[in-house]
């Protein structure tokens, strides 16, 4: 993992997956990153009729849902990939195909408003619901475009960048993407090490070795007696109301090397936490639940704005960047008057371009859930402060110090 002329991280997939279903730090704590932050929202800023389309591709997509399994997928494999799939009838979505990371092939673009190539190679659950003979299946493939069907029968295609939701967790320059877990492959390969250790030292043995010595100058045993003594020590050990030995003088028996006398993955499983925490970059608090955050003002200020970050860069790259964008040119939602697209590549062309994302009415995510760090004085008794000492405070200020939005009234 450590090579510098190997930024593909693909061969490290299942280790990722590993980690997040069998390691208790690693899984634990994507599992709050990826629920904690989300919650319901409401789409504000447009009149209610330019909402409609908006409003209508969501319920399609299920989204509250999705969002969860986005951020598993991103924080685990490094990215998450599907497709929407489009109702040209509708001029909306009506789904989303989720794409197995292990099943595609991420080619890097070095231009930041290209997302990268992707080659998928269609999936076994993909395929076995392509032949279902179920009517709700195929009645439900019938209700898709027959191109797209098509596009699935091959096996192997490349993916439509206009359709393609791709949100990468992007940091070095030399990669497409890169998995939240990374940092913890030091101490998962040597907890696994010493796990599968264990497991073998615990099935091979489950007590310590028993030596006999007998014999003296009057007694030489042979090796049938030698045998028998053997015999005697494991029918006693066998023996669920207690085992009873008799033997000569000249007889003696001692235990060597105990059950538990290795190196155990127990021994350094606590050891390994703290490091584990310190590469995730998060408390042991929040993973336990055995503290509040309310009596560390400056942790829990610090957890909200990571979530805070966290959230808004996934509703930028799948709201903003991908949805919206879409919606809006297909329904015409232009600020400055009608454009005439002639097919996808015209579509591309334009929304390759920000500035022209600019120039589209698309609504603004509002989240329920307020993610805003607490430890900051209270901007209520800072206007009340101001407003004693007689400075003009418009109500919109007040409104927004309250958290109200007035369109919302």
């Amino acid at each position: 993992p450590a090579t510098p002329d190997m930024p593909d991280s693909t061969t490290l997939a299942y280790f990722y997956r590993d980690i997040y279903l069998h390691d208790n730090v690693g899984g634990s704590t994507v599992d709050i990153m990826s629920v904690f932050p989300f919650s319901d929202w409401e789409l504000r800023g447009l009149a209610e009729k330019d909402l409609e389309p908006y409003t209508t591709a969501l319920e399609r997509l299920n989204l509250r849902e999705l969002f969860p399994q986005i951020s598993t997928a991103y924080l685990t494999d490094g990215y998450y990939c599907g497709s929407l799939v489009y109702d040209a009838a509708a001029k909306n979505f009506m789904d989303v195909l989720t794409h197995d990371a292990l099943q595609c092939a991420v080619t890097p673009s070095p231009f930041n408003n290209i997302d990268p190539t992707i080659r998928v190679a269609v999936s076994g659950p993909t395929t076995e619901f392509l032949h279902n003979t179920s009517e709700y299946a195929k009645r439900y493939l019938a209700s898709m475009p027959r191109g797209f069907v098509e596009m699935l029968r091959e096996g192997s295609f490349i993916l439509d960048p206009l359709t393609t939701m791709f949100v990468g967790r992007r940091s070095l320059t030399d990669r497409a993407y890169q998995s939240y877990l990374h940092r913890l492959l030091p101490m998962y390969l040597i907890e696994k090490t010493m796990y599968r250790g264990t497991l073998t030292e615990a099935n091979r043995r489950q007590r310590a070795m028993t030596h006999i010595t007998a014999g003296d100058d009057l007694w030489t045993p042979t090796s049938e007696e030698l045998s028998i003594l053997v015999q005697q020590f494991q029918d006693a050990e066998r023996d669920p109301l207690g085992g009873w030995i008799t033997t000569r003088n000249a007889v003696q028996a001692q235990d060597l090397r105990p059950g538990g006398d290795f190196w155990k993955w127990t021994d350094m499983s606590d050891a390994l936490t703290p490091y584990k925490l310190r590469a995730l970059g998060i408390s042991e608090a929040l993973l336990s639940g055995d503290s509040s955050y309310a009596a560390a003002e400056s942790a829990y200020s610090t957890f909200l704005e990571t979530c805070d970050g966290y959230r808004t860069h996934l509703t930028h790259s799948t709201f903003y960047k991908r949805i919206f964008p879409l919606i809006a040119v297909a329904n015409g939602k232009f600020k400055d008057g009608a454009k005439n697209m002639k097919g996808a590549s015209d579509i591309v062309n334009f929304l390759f371009n920000s500035t022209n994302r600019n120039n589209l009415k698309m609504p603004v995510v509002h989240w329920h859930k307020d993610l805003t760090g607490k430890a900051e004085d209270n901007m209520m008794d800072t206007l009340e402060k101001l407003t004693e000492k007689e400075v003009p405070i418009p109500i919109k200020m007040w409104l927004a110090a309250a958290g109200i939005d007035k369109d919302t009234l």
